[in-house]
């Protein structure tokens, strides 16, 4: 008993020798306590509420008079049918079944009109230049109404590899600190392709087209590139309408590049540099060999073209008049502008 008092007695006497040390421990203990003892009120004030909220709110779900656990009517189709026969012996497939559309647009109703037929053919044309490399290598099949007609029809390629006046350009790998490679391969289209039933003209289907894993992710136009440094903007034009340029989104660091909606693309910033380096030389090399083949077919020159031979024409003449002076002066402003 005296121990005990001699123990007590002591630790009296060094709280009171340490008396800020002493508070300090004694306040965090008590801190600690009151934090814990909160959490623990307001995980239990939680649950509680969960519960509650949980016997509040049902889902009810209601079926349509005389539903039954069989498949549905669009599934008994002939076409149908025997495709789902033929994916239960494979490992793994997918079938994608559109039934019963009664609206193309949330404005525009459906109406089995010359409008109707069009948009079809226009979306038979869209799938066929998104999946094109896979319908080339014969690596899916695609059907419209159950006809194998449009899958054995002629297969589209947006570059027309396959065609002897089909030009490539010199391309380039390109890596990226962030990681992956992506490969830039450009293409000039033939002079003769004009209508292919995209509803958009050649001007709108030249520049860049976004592929990943084999599937063309967006496509058209020069997604807002330029020359750095420079108030030149690369829009649609038709000097360039047939140049066309796959560039293979790395698969490493593709949610950088396309959008949630996994149809657009958005350059990201440490790729736009070197993708607009590398596309500034390609632009080039495509101006002078369509120059060239111009030349060699006597094609129609352009009229920049036409100003500056004519100019050069009246320079070479070792007399000028008045009215040629006037001329060489305006034709100088034009081409300056």
């Amino acid at each position: 008993m005296n121990k005990f008092i001699f123990i007590l007695a002591e630790g009296f006497k060094n709280v009171w020798r340490h008396k800020s040390s002493a508070v300090s421990s004694i306040f965090s203990i008590y801190l600690t306590l009151i934090v814990s003892g909160s959490l623990l009120i307001v995980s239990q004030n939680t649950n509680k509420l969960i519960e509650y909220l949980r016997d509040k709110y049902k889902i009810e779900v209601f079926f349509k008079d005389g539903v039954t656990d069989k498949m549905p009517s669009c599934i008994d189709h002939k076409f149908v049918k025997k495709h789902l026969d033929q994916l239960q012996s494979k490992k793994s497939g997918t079938i994608i079944l559109w039934s019963d559309l009664d609206r193309i647009t949330r404005f525009r109703a459906i109406e089995r009109g010359p409008n109707f037929y069009e948009d079809c053919d226009k979306t038979k044309k869209h799938f066929k230049l998104i999946y094109h490399k896979y319908l080339l290598n014969d690596k899916i099949n695609l059907f419209f109404n159950g006809s194998e007609e449009v899958h054995k029809t002629k297969k589209f390629d947006p570059f027309y590899k396959e065609n002897s006046d089909t030009m490539k350009i010199q391309g380039t790998e390109i890596s990226f600190l962030k990681g992956g490679t992506t490969k830039i391969n450009p293409y000039i289209i033939p002079i003769d392709v004009t209508n292919e039933n995209l509803g958009k003209t050649r001007n709108d289907l030249q520049g860049l087209y976004f592929l990943r894993k084999n599937r063309v992710i967006d496509y058209g136009g020069w997604f807002g590139l330029g020359e750095k440094n420079s108030d030149k903007f690369w829009g649609i034009s038709e000097r360039f309408n047939r140049l066309r340029i796959e560039i293979e989104i790395p698969i490493e660091t593709s949610r950088d590049w396309i959008t949630d909606s996994k149809n657009q693309v958005n350059i990201p910033d440490y790729a736009r540099n070197k993708i607009r380096k590398s596309l500034i030389q390609i632009r080039k090399d495509y101006l002078e060999k369509v120059n060239l083949m111009n030349g060699e077919n006597k094609e129609p020159i352009n009229e920049t073209l036409k100003k500056k031979n004519e100019l050069i024409r009246m320079l070479r003449n070792s007399v000028l008049n008045e009215d040629e002076l006037v001329k060489i002066e305006k034709s100088i402003k034009e081409l300056n502008e």
